[in-house]
């Protein structure tokens, strides 16, 4: 047996399962609290007993997924001349600069 981390814990949940906090967690790699505190939907079987389905989860990943932030342009160092990247470039053309 692997010391790693399981692959049904990095797996996602099938859409009809019924997971824990700790479940979740697992899966987000994050704690049983964050998952609380990141307000994913759950159904509250009690005071103390949320229980998160796969859907809800996923659906909720869906709407956390943002688009990767636009390359921010810097001010140039004293005797630099100042030229913002091209749109467009890639990394690769920004270290040339």
């Amino acid at each position: 047996m692997s010391r790693g981390v399981a692959v049904a814990d990095t797996l996602p949940p099938a859409p009809d399962a019924i997971l824990t906090a700790a479940e979740v967690a697992a899966w987000l790699k994050i704690t049983p609290r964050q998952v609380q505190r990141l307000g994913i939907p759950c159904v509250r079987l009690g005071p103390r007993t949320p229980r998160y389905l796969g859907r809800d989860v996923l659906a909720w990943l869906d709407t956390q997924r943002q688009a990767p932030a636009p390359r921010r342009w810097r001010r140039p160092r004293p005797g630099q001349v100042a030229t913002p990247p091209a749109v467009g470039s890639s990394l690769a053309d920004a270290g040339a600069m």
